[in-house]
């Protein structure tokens, strides 16, 4: 991934386009790349904002809010579909930070 032709999503860039693109987290010394969630949108730039600040508002959780959402027996968000809380549990469980989050661009779709 890090040598590729893939189109890299940041908070500086504009990309405004339809297409297919992976979350993955890079947080290790070795060459492994661990991909998280692959999805499309028509507007890959604004998605990367949604999936961005979902993961930073999970993490402003105090430990005892994370706690009650990722454990509870009752319902946790952490059981259901709510790929957010996936993507901050194995962040949390590996020591990933906010700088280990990445999106990159697999495929622009032309309208």
């Amino acid at each position: 991934i890090k040598d590729n032709p893939h189109k890299k999503v940041t908070p500086h860039t504009k990309y405004k386009i339809s297409g297919i693109y992976m979350i993955y987290i890079d947080h290790f010394t070795n060459e492994e790349v661990v991909p998280i969630y692959i999805g499309q949108s028509k507007d890959i730039q604004r998605r990367y904002k949604q999936h961005y600040s979902e993961i930073l508002a999970l993490n402003r959780l105090s430990y005892d809010e994370y706690e009650r959402y990722f454990f509870s027996k009752g319902s946790s968000f952490y059981e259901g579909n709510f790929k957010s809380c996936k993507i901050f549990k194995y962040m949390l469980e590996n020591n990933c930070t906010l700088q280990d989050f990445h999106m990159i661009i697999l495929d622009e779709v032309r309208r």
